[in-house]
């Protein structure tokens, strides 16, 4: 369980990351072309985000950590 908490939280991490970057780039014609699959992996990601937060209370602190990782990192500003 940790482990797929842990992709997921680094999909998100990355997924903000490249947003940044594509609002701060001098091309935004990118997010169209070559990226723009991004937006509909955030969007998969953070749609059913409320299943994660009973993992905060998991038996195993992995586990916890990982949850909590991953919903700070999928936060919707």
């Amino acid at each position: 369980m940790a482990d797929t908490l842990g992709v997921l939280d680094a999909t998100a991490f990355a997924l903000g990351e490249w947003e940044t970057q594509r609002q701060t780039s001098s091309k935004p014609w990118l997010d169209d072309t070559q990226v723009g699959w991004e937006t509909e992996v955030a969007e998969l990601l953070t749609r059913d985000i409320d299943v994660v937060r009973p993992l905060l209370t998991d038996s195993d602190p992995e586990v916890r950590s990982m949850a909590a990782a991953l919903l700070g990192d999928a936060s919707v500003e």
